[in-house]
């Protein structure tokens, strides 16, 4: 059928279908590359700098462990209990309410051979100590290793995170030194602090957030959605175990949806009363146009005039009407 022998009403509704068509791809080609696009950006922005956050404060929580193992690495009480001149050592310098005070969960001395002389596992929540098993031992041995590996001229913490026991903890590790923090061929110390519960409350604390620390066996694959999403992720290798330590962190401000619920009522409601409106307009402006009609067809039939002018509403009926009835 052509267009050419539709009637004003359908064209008019064509017309009005089309630009409401128009005005919703207007309005969302709008919202993404403008609007939709800003937002996420801001979004990613507060993401980034509350990830920022989290690994400021586990990187002030490594710097706070090395200045700790420094102090007790250039001591003269370590240096001398690991000569053996020094049997108060355990009993008073590095006793359960020492490793409570320092939020250690281990403590390992070794002499310049090697050997260990003193392992201690200390249970934070319980406040006790605890047994070190075999596999804690074989931690112990390889940093020992990595500390071996450092400066001898002064000292040179080795510090990272390691996986045990399906926990997560801070290591740091050093040569032990004179008190002038020099000549470090004295042995080896090393302190094993967990970063739950305490690292967990810190932050929570500092930056309210909230955050999850989880082991994983390999690198982790994520996908996610930027409507659905509102955690990142940090990925912390242990290079001991060959594990994956991997912190969640929850974030305060969800990532955006394309358009909400309420948006697109609103969105879709304006249009339909924009099509509507139309549709109200163009009957208006055909009823007189009918009208005409039939009073044109009374005329030739009956030889009735049009009715008068000012029946009509628009001007050009008007004047249609006013040349009629000459």
């Amino acid at each position: 059928m052509s267009i050419a022998n539709w009637s004003i009403r359908s064209l008019s509704s064509l017309v009005s279908f089309l630009i409401v068509v128009m005005f919703l791809s207007a309005y969302f080609l709008f919202k993404y590359l403008w609007s939709y696009d800003k937002a996420l950006q801001q979004v990613e922005q507060i993401h980034a700098r509350e990830v920022q956050q989290v690994k400021t404060m586990l990187s002030l929580g490594q710097s706070d462990l090395e200045g700790k193992l420094a102090d007790h690495a250039a001591w003269d009480a370590t240096a001398e209990f690991v000569l053996g001149n020094n049997d108060s050592f355990i009993t008073i310098d590095m006793n359960e309410h020492t490793m409570e005070s320092l939020g250690i969960a281990g403590v390992f001395i070794a002499n310049p051979a090697r050997k260990i002389i003193l392992n201690r596992r200390y249970d934070l929540s319980s406040g006790s100590l605890v047994e070190a098993s075999e596999g804690w031992q074989s931690y112990i041995l390889s940093l020992i290793e990595m500390a071996s590996e450092q400066n001898s001229e002064s000292v040179s913490p080795v510090t990272g995170v390691m996986a045990y026991g399906r926990k997560a903890f801070l290591y740091s590790a050093a040569r032990i030194c004179n008190s002038q923090a020099e000549d470090c061929t004295k042995g080896f110390i090393g302190f094993i602090q967990p970063l739950q519960p305490n690292y967990l409350q810190l932050v929570e604390m500092t930056t309210g957030l909230d955050v999850n620390i989880s082991i994983l066996e390999s690198v982790p694959i994520i996908y996610h959605s930027h409507a659905e999403s509102t955690s990142s992720f940090i990925g912390l290798p242990d290079q001991l175990s060959g594990s994956y330590i991997q912190i969640e962190v929850n974030h305060s401000v969800a990532r955006p949806k394309f358009i909400g619920s309420n948006e697109l009522s609103v969105v879709v409601g304006f249009s339909f009363t924009l099509f509507i409106m139309n549709l109200l307009l163009v009957h208006k402006l055909i009823q007189p146009m009918n009208q005409a009609r039939k009073a044109l067809i009374e005329f030739s039939e009956h030889g009735k005039g049009l009715p008068d002018e000012s029946y009509f509403v628009s001007k050009e009926m008007k004047q249609f009407t006013r040349a009629i009835n000459r």
